[in-house]
């Protein structure tokens, strides 16, 4: 729906996506150190000190007022399967209020050879909502790595 390009490069590229059935998510691809190849403890390392940076940050999120709380935070490993172009991944979700309404947040991690993708959204927790986060979600990894250039 949207892309917002930053003047600062390091800050990357936002792209903005909205649906017609409510879903609102937002994808964040910006350039991170390289990664060694065939390094996968670094990778996860990488993506594991950011995932955790990030629940530290609810409290904040709250303090702006982007819900008014949240609880049940979980931290997923992801692993990349054979073939994929992504070499580590987390999952955060958690559940919050916002406007007097239950929901569910999501935060995808992933770390690519030369950039990170974050994939975030907050929605009305139902397993089709979910699902079409995930499905967003790995979509965005198939046609990014072809379509995004770093530079060394």
């Amino acid at each position: 729906m949207g892309r917002r390009d930053y003047a600062d490069r390091a800050a990357g590229t936002q792209l903005i996506y909205r649906d017609a059935g409510g879903l609102a998510a937002d994808a964040y691809v910006y350039p991170t150190p390289r990664v060694a190849q065939g390094c996968a403890a670094c990778a996860d390392s990488l993506v594991n000190t950011e995932a955790l940076d990030f629940v530290a940050a609810i409290p904040e999120f709250i303090r702006r007022g982007y819900f008014s709380s949240a609880s049940g935070t979980q931290v997923e490993r992801l692993d990349p399967a054979p073939g994929v172009a992504w070499l580590a991944g987390r999952h955060v979700a958690f559940s919050v209020m916002r406007d007097g309404k239950a929901g569910r947040a999501d935060f995808y991690l992933f770390l690519l050879r030369g950039y990170r993708v974050k994939v975030r959204a907050t929605y009305s927790d139902t397993p089709a909502a979910r699902e079409q986060v995930r499905a967003f979600t790995e979509e965005l990894l198939r046609i990014l790595p072809a379509n995004y250039v770093t530079t060394p």
